[in-house]
């Protein structure tokens, strides 16, 4: 199942939406063996907070998909830290659905305490 937003594109073999509703939507994230991806935190944190194995790419400036490339910095850190599949550009898709049955991401851990304290601190 895709969700291509804005997108037109057609394939035989997925099922394309345009857009999906939120209730929609996490009902196919619990049902998913894994999700792919783009680089946005809101993404990539709602599928692994549902322990799913996440592929992400980057949308990238030079595209025209996004205004920086802030999220390459988003994936890199995800990817470091084990929790998902980060990718620096499509081209690396096919080997990472291969890889992605045998990954078994690393427990994600929000440091939202960790700010919250810092900004208490600071006020």
């Amino acid at each position: 199942v895709v969700q291509s937003g804005h997108t037109s594109y057609h394939s035989d073999k997925m099922k394309i939406l345009d857009f999906i509703p939120q209730m929609d939507l996490e009902k196919l994230i619990i049902e998913s063996n894994y999700i792919i991806t783009h680089g946005g935190v809101g993404s990539i944190v709602s599928s692994i907070k549902k322990s799913k194995k996440v592929i992400a790419v980057p949308r990238l400036h030079k595209y025209g998909e996004h205004v920086n490339d802030h999220q390459i910095e988003i994936v890199e850190k995800f990817n470091q830290n084990g929790t998902i599949l980060g990718l620096k550009g499509v081209e690396e898709l096919k080997q990472a659905i291969i890889d992605s049955k045998d990954f078994t991401p690393n427990k994600f851990e929000s440091n939202n305490g960790k700010i919250l304290i810092i900004i208490e601190i600071h006020r």
